[in-house]
This record gives structure tokens, sequence and C-alpha cells, in this order.
């Protein structure tokens, strides 16, 4: 558990903006994939990263239904790791449907009816029926 405070007030866990690799993904608007934070020279020497042992870290952003970046999606290791661009696809996906339950959430505590889903999302496949399903299947 990188990030989380082992004791104390979970408030304090985590590292201070100007020194998280997360705020590139917010101020970008951008995927980023870091396979090794101590080789990367834009992170080698950050000492929050070194202090927390951070080596692998992929995000994307999470933006709200107006294309705004609110934060960033992402997941961390304390060793390298690689990437590929189907587990990146995943991960932007995974944060687009994280936004789309926030969405909807916010409404409905507000009592608002939830917002159509931006025609930039793609809606998922129909179900198909038994009876739909191509012969042999």
């Amino acid at each position: 558990s990188l990030l989380v405070a082992d004791q104390g007030d979970p408030a304090s866990a985590g590292m201070p903006r100007g020194q998280s690799i997360c705020s590139y993904v917010v101020h970008g608007g951008e995927p980023l994939v870091v396979h090794d934070a101590a080789r990367d020279p834009r992170f080698a020497g950050n000492p929050a990263l070194q202090a927390m042992r951070l080596r692998f870290y992929a995000g994307v952003p999470l933006r709200n239904r107006h294309g705004a970046v609110l934060g960033s999606f992402c997941i961390m290791d304390d060793a390298p790791r690689e990437v590929s661009p189907a587990d990146l696809e995943l991960l932007a996906v995974m944060a687009e449907q994280l936004m789309q339950t926030v969405e909807v959430r916010r409404m409905m505590e507000s009592g608002a009816a939830p917002a159509p889903a931006p025609a930039s999302v793609p809606a998922p496949p129909p179900a198909q029926s038994p009876e739909q399903s191509p012969p042999g299947h």
C-alpha cells in the first residue's frame, strides 16, 4: 500500500500535488505511463516518489461530462512494469465507468434525472437472446 497511511489520519496519506505523477495527467489531459520512475528523468529525483518506493505508474484522466479533467485514475507499483495498449485502454474504460457512476449518483442525490452519456462514449453492444445466437452456439 504505497499511498495509504499505516497509522494516523488517512487524510494525511498521499503526496504533495506538486510532486505527484498524477498532476502530469491532470494538467496534460492525456494518459501517462511511467515504466520505471527511478530511470525516468522527470521523476528520478523526486523525493516523495523515492520515499514511497514508487516505480511504476499508469494513469488516465478522469473527465466530467463537460470534458474537464477532475483528477486521474491510476495504478501504481513499487516495481517497474510494462503495460500494453489494451491494458491502458481498459484503464480508460474503467475511468469512464467511474465518472458515469459518480455523475448518476450525484444526479440521484440532487433529485434530478441523469444526463445522457456523451456521444464519445460508445454504448455496449446489445445482448443477444438465445434465439438470436448464431447456429451452433
